[in-house]
């Protein structure tokens, strides 16, 4: 009987620290700088997201630099939207979250004051 009830803490302590690891803000932010270093790199992925030519040439310009600064989910729900930095040039990241929990970005924005870099 020891035995039984034992293994069941170990089991619900187990799962709530797997949902406080998953629920966690800072390891979504690990989701989208994952999810946009996936998209950098494709041309047509990141085209379909970037609002204008000329962010996609700078995250081009700019695909062996990591984001930096990345805000909390300031979204809500299913709708995720970030604010980080790529190379001292803040850009704007919008997303979803998917039925399976999985993130995907549908729009990248610019929000520096000196867009011609």
């Amino acid at each position: 009987m020891k035995k039984k009830i034992v293994i069941i803490i170990i089991v619900l302590i187990t799962t709530a620290i797997l949902f406080l690891i998953i629920k966690n803000p800072d390891t979504e932010n690990v989701f989208i700088d994952t999810k946009f270093n996936q998209i950098k790199n494709k041309d047509q992925q990141l085209k379909k997201v970037c609002k204008n030519n000329n962010l996609f040439n700078y995250i081009r310009k700019n695909s062996k630099d990591s984001l930096s600064n990345i805000t909390d989910n300031q979204g809500g729900g299913n709708v995720l939207y970030y604010v980080a930095s790529l190379n001292k040039r803040e850009i704007g990241i919008y997303g979803i979250r998917e039925k399976n929990n999985n993130i995907r970005i549908t729009r990248i924005t610019d929000y520096s004051k000196d867009q011609s870099k």
